[in-house]
């Protein structure tokens, strides 16, 4: 979550980056030109578009690229460039979605770059050069979901900004919603309920957090942030989530029709600028008559928690995961047939807590999904089997630790260690051990955790 900038000022600018030859120096800005030097070369980008200095990025590495679309490629270590661009080929579809319902595509490219895994996000929309994860590269396409929100932010967040970290949710709920109507026209309805399910279970998490700290302030959509807090610590899912949610049930209130017109209106209207929540109801009370009153839009944007009319979603990929769930036992590899990681997911995070040895073994005597191939099964399964006290588990967790650096996997897994004084030693053990290869900001999530969790224990 940027934080360190006023996301109001938006300017243009060039540059010049000198490194190795051997290497590319890549930004998010259009590329002007290479000049060699001996052992040295000269990269130069301009962006002619305006953009927040939060949208400044650049890298330097070992990289190799491939064309995806004639508007988008993967840059990447040669290692994993080709299976990225796999995973990642359905963009081309999802830029023609977005250029359908948000209007045209205002950037010019949509290249990626795939980071070390000690990058502390799923991705980061830089214009013209998207940070994404390692962790994305499947095989199987099943976490280009991530691909669709940060190319959604072309519209929602790099073309119309937040005016200050107030309203966040301006920049994150639009592009959660954007995302999920990407989702919703190339994997269909079901799975994209499936998708919000899921989101909503980790918001839930949030809100409950945030209720035990005596923190619900931070659950309206436009909450302050005061100057002396650390935007890290109060970072959820509630502008995401809730914010969508939100637009959806705007949606819902006027019709799929009308609230598409709206979408194309309001990004026309606001292209190149920084606007606030004010204005953006201000807007919505203009071209859509009576239908924040019909909403009850204060109790989204001003009052903590979900409103009682927040919209639900159902589906059959959603039913049949909830029922495996109650059932509590090992289903056979015919009841789970077809399933995809993102059911396996809702699934593993249904199970009760804690489970019992004999369930969590049997899942990975079975479905072996402390090495599942997509990433958040793996994290989900081994979270479960650390909730559950399964020790057989821990060399799997110990090197999942070591391996992935995005925050939103490591917090929840060292919280469920560092629940006995015992598993408190073994957290602090792993930690310090792997430390050197995680990000500053999840170094200092991850001391928090322990921080918290040692004053827990020892009151």
């Amino acid at each position: 979550m940027p934080c360190q900038d006023t996301p109001g000022v938006r300017f243009t600018f060039s540059a010049e980056l000198t490194v190795p030859r051997a290497l590319r120096g890549l930004m998010g800005a259009r590329h002007a030109f290479r000049a060699e030097y001996r052992e040295l070369a000269v990269e130069n980008w301009e962006m002619p578009q305006a953009i927040p200095a939060y949208l400044i990025a650049l890298a330097v590495g070992e990289l190799e690229q491939r064309d995806i679309t004639e508007r988008s490629r993967v840059w990447a270590a040669p290692k994993v460039v080709r299976a990225a661009a796999a995973d990642f080929a359905d963009v081309g579809r999802m830029m023609a979605v977005g250029d359908d319902l948000f209007g045209p595509y205002e950037w010019e490219r949509f290249d990626m770059l795939v980071l070390p895994p000690s990058f502390p996000f799923g991705g980061m929309e830089n214009p013209l050069l998207t940070f994404l994860t390692p962790a994305l590269i499947t095989g199987d396409k099943s976490m280009a979901w991530v691909v669709g929100h940060e190319l959604a932010h072309a519209w929602t967040g790099n073309l119309v900004t937040n005016a200050n970290w107030t309203d966040f949710w301006l920049n994150e709920g639009w592009t959660t919603y954007a995302e999920w109507r990407i989702h919703e026209a190339i994997n269909g309805r079901d799975a994209t309920a499936l998708e919000i399910a899921l989101r909503k279970r980790g918001m839930a998490r949030d809100l409950e957090n945030f209720a035990r700290s005596g923190q619900s302030q931070y659950t309206a959509l436009a909450s302050h942030v005061p100057a002396a807090t650390d935007p890290d610590d109060i970072f959820s899912r509630v502008p995401y989530c809730k914010g969508a949610l939100f637009l959806i049930a705007l949606e819902q209130a006027v019709g799929r029709e009308r609230f598409d017109t709206f979408i194309r209106l309001y990004i026309a209207r606001f292209r190149f600028q920084s606007i606030t929540t004010a204005q953006f109801l201000d807007f919505v009370a203009v071209e859509l008559p009576g239908v924040l009153e019909e909403v009850q839009a204060w109790r989204f944007v001003y009052g903590p928690g979900l409103p009682g009319n927040t919209p639900e979603v159902a589906s059959p990929l959603i039913a049949e995961v909830e029922e495996q769930a109650r059932i509590s036992a090992v289903p056979s590899q015919q009841m789970i047939a077809g399933w995809s990681p993102r059911q396996w997911k809702l699934y593993l995070e249904l199970l009760p807590r804690p489970q019992t040895p004999e369930l969590v073994s049997g899942l990975e005597g079975r479905f072996s999904l402390s090495t599942h191939k997509n990433t958040e099964v793996r994290q989900a399964f081994l979270l479960l089997a650390s909730e559950s006290g399964y020790s057989a588990a821990e060399p799997a967790i110990e090197e999942f630790l070591a391996t992935y650096g995005r925050t939103v996997y490591l917090k929840p897994i060292y919280q469920a260690m560092a629940q006995t004084v015992k598993g408190l030693t073994w957290a602090r053990c792993v930690f310090e051990r792997v430390r050197a290869g995680y990000h500053p900001i999840a170094v200092a999530q991850v001391e928090r955790v322990l921080k918290e969790s040692a004053a827990r224990l020892q009151s």
